[in-house]
């Protein structure tokens, strides 16, 4: 069915109902294009799939899997208690919280410079961001903030920036570079 047609269905369908699921939303498949300039070839998802006019996107080798991947981050979604928008309107984007980024702003500037190599204010960074969201090797990050802040391989943990400025600060640590 055309892309355009089963977004007006499902959403004259949802005005059957007012508690809508996964199903209840047009889904739109792409096939990325093969990229021989992506280093780690292990990261690259052949498959993308999204739920039409949402933000919402999963990615994976097969379309089935994308697919389950989307299925899932909506469940996520969903329980994290946000209204849904109705099934072919454009959701919108929400971002996430920036206050504890925010106090940590001197400790944060340091860091970027010195451990990633970015200009803290040239980026949009949340509470939630990841050091693993700029695209760094685990050993390598980890060195680097080693010998940076003396924080060691449990204190990296998943990689939350908030949380390694909030261990830095804890420890009145000193950038040693």
């Amino acid at each position: 069915m055309n892309g355009k047609i089963l977004t007006l269905w499902k959403r004259l369908l949802s005005y059957r109902k007012k508690d809508w699921d996964f199903g209840d939303y047009p889904v739109r498949y792409k096939k990325q294009p093969g990229n021989d300039s992506i280093g780690n070839k292990s990261e690259f998802k052949e498959w993308a799939a999204q739920i039409v006019n949402w933000p919402l996107i999963g990615l994976g080798d097969t379309k089935a899997e994308a697919f389950g991947v989307l299925r899932d981050a909506f469940h996520t979604y969903k329980k994290s208690g946000e209204k849904l928008s109705r099934p072919g309107v454009p959701a919108p984007i929400r971002f996430a919280e920036t206050t504890e980024i925010e106090r940590l702003e001197v400790f944060a500037a340091d860091f970027f410079a010195k451990i990633l190599e970015y200009d803290f204010y040239d980026c949009f960074i949340s509470d939630d961001s990841s050091v693993f969201d700029f695209n760094v090797e685990e050993k390598e990050i980890l060195e680097k903030i080693n010998a940076a802040y003396q924080l060691l391989w449990v204190e990296l943990g998943d990689g939350n920036i908030v949380r390694l400025l909030q261990a830095i600060k804890a420890r009145n640590i000193h950038s040693a570079l």
